[in-house]
């Protein structure tokens, strides 16, 4: 039997989730990268930074490049700021799980989606070399 037929959401609180702080981290990246089901890319990193968030994982994703022109461009300091770079022809999913380890510092800010939901969001456009 699996442990969440233990759990009644009912009971649970979503305003429990603790959110990173607003502020700038060092990461470290995760193997995993995917395509997701709108044409972009999910992946996740591992904050590195001393703290109280040490050793969190935060997902983000840079969305299809077919509909927002700064989405390729906004990967690309993702590999130039780990030092690396894609091999001649090799597909950008494969390439970011072949560099996790790598790592890189960006900002995090806490916004509401759509739902009204409070959620910390690492910021594709910060990202600089770890410090």
């Amino acid at each position: 039997m699996s442990t969440w037929q233990n759990i009644n959401l009912k009971e649970i609180n979503a305003s429990d989730l603790n959110l990173v702080a607003d502020g700038v981290y060092s990461f470290q990246l995760n193997p995993g990268a995917q395509y997701n089901n709108y044409g972009g890319i999910f992946l996740s990193a591992t904050i590195q930074s001393d703290g109280e968030f040490k050793g969190k994982r935060v997902s983000f994703s840079y969305p299809d490049p077919a509909e927002y022109n700064w989405a390729a461009p906004a990967l690309k300091r993702l590999f130039v700021v780990t030092g690396n770079d894609t091999e001649d022809g090799e597909d950008p999913v494969a390439a970011l799980n072949r560099i996790a380890g790598a790592t890189f510092s960006a900002k995090i800010v806490n916004k509401e989606d759509k739902t009204g939901t409070k959620r910390s969001n690492l910021q594709t456009m910060s990202v600089k070399p770890a410090a």
